[in-house]
């Protein structure tokens, strides 16, 4: 295999044409969410309002999601049907017993999270073929990446203007493309994941540096590389005040690193008054808001920002927190389940789609965090025993391995 080549058009083509288009359709549909996002971002960088950028995006979501529709429904008919029909029936119970919920629903859930959130996460199941998936992540990857360094380049040259000293959305589109670049590891891809952390460093958010930290810190744990992670992190830490100082004399400055510095690392940035505000929503209700819940109690004015707040708010502090331990039962079961390096890139979407949600947005609403629900489903799927029989590999679990790494060869 040519070692040069990024997109590895030969592989691409025996994929192609084994007949398996339906795969490349399901995954392109889903893991171009991360594109879109990024394409969003641009147009309000290039000055387009909020309201435009965002309505482009959501047009071409549902555009490929539409094309997507023919091949979903035909492998996966009842879940379709199922899923929807319980979302309806959620829908018409808040109708009945959360009214107050009702216009967010209007506003959010039939605008984001059933046209797009919901088929997203379906596609991803519905794929038969990880290889395929997997190889169409890199694509998305590279494009991403090359957007991302584009809009950094010219947000570095005065073209673009961020309006502020950091850019939350900006943060978000660069974490996927420095993720998977990153696990990659050849020479190009890890020298365009530092340059996009770099970016990230200067005109991003904090929330993105915790979700590659995590990871970062995962990826030398499951290598048994311990004494190599303790090194690493002291030379980080003392290479940060060498960071920022370079950084000042060339005229930039990274309000991650100055944060850090200060020792406000971790400072609310406004947010303390909606956690205040949250909290006291669930004690004035315990049993909970209904989904939404957490607009209602900020009277439209905001969300959680936080995935276990807005789920407490939603489901109330008794069933909350029984919704909650189920899911975080369900995240390690599954993360147990999957092997090899199967279990890095399902690691690699619960840093990228998951941790996010704690510090920032909502679940509801984010497709970033439907994508790592179809990953809970899907990638554990190929372990099960009907899988092993028909891979022929039973009592030999390396050979259920994903062919991941070898993709990015």
């Amino acid at each position: 295999m040519n070692q040069t080549s990024i997109f590895d058009v030969e592989k691409g083509y025996k994929f192609w044409s084994r007949g398996q288009k339906g795969d490349f359709l399901l995954s392109f549909v889903a893991l171009s969410q991360i594109l879109l996002s990024a394409i969003q971002g641009a147009m309000i960088a290039m000055r387009f309002s909020d309201e435009t950028s965002s309505q482009v995006r959501i047009s071409m979501s549902i555009i490929t999601i539409i094309i997507a529709v023919p091949v979903l429904i035909k492998r996966k008919t009842r879940l379709v049907i199922a899923t929807y029909f319980a979302a309806l029936a959620v829908y018409l119970f808040h109708v009945v017993c959360y009214p107050d919920t009702i216009v967010y629903w209007h506003s959010e859930a039939f605008k984001f999270t059933f046209p797009i959130s919901i088929p997203s996460a379906l596609c991803i199941i519905a794929i038969k073929d990880k290889n395929i998936f997997n190889y169409v992540l890199k694509i998305i990857a590279y494009l991403t990446g090359a957007l991302c360094l584009l809009y950094g380049m010219r947000v570095l040259m005065g073209t673009y203007d961020l309006g502020f000293s950091y850019n939350q959305g900006f943060g978000y589109m660069l974490l996927f493309p420095i993720l998977v670049l990153y696990y990659q590891r050849k020479w190009y891809s890890l020298l365009i994941s530092a340059i996009l952390f770099l970016f990230l460093l200067l005109y991003g958010a904090r929330g993105p540096v915790l979700s590659i930290a995590i990871f970062f810190v995962y990826v030398f744990i499951s290598k048994k590389k311990y004494l190599l992670l303790v090194v690493t992190l002291v030379a980080i830490t003392t290479i940060i005040p060498l960071l920022n100082s370079t950084l000042e004399s060339q005229g930039l400055s990274s309000r991650t690193l100055e944060l850090y510095l200060s020792g406000e690392i971790d400072a609310g940035n406004g947010r303390d008054a909606i956690n205040d505000q949250i909290e006291k929503g669930i004690q004035e209700n315990p049993y909970g808001w209904g989904l939404f819940g957490d607009r209602v109690i900020t009277h439209g004015a905001n969300n959680a920002h936080n995935f276990i707040r807005e789920i407490l708010a939603e489901f109330g502090l008794y069933l909350g927190s029984m919704v909650l331990l189920f899911f975080l039962y369900q995240i390690v079961k599954r993360f147990i389940k999957v092997k090899g390096e199967d279990r890095d890139l399902y690691f690699l979407f619960f840093c990228a789609c998951f941790i996010p949600t704690l510090v920032s947005g909502s679940y509801l609403t984010n497709t970033y965090f439907s994508l790592f629900i179809g990953i809970m489903f899907f990638l554990p799927h190929f372990y099960n025993k009907r899988q092993m029989n028909k891979y022929k590999v039973i009592g030999n679990s390396k050979a259920l391995v994903s062919n991941y790494r070898r993709l990015y060869e």
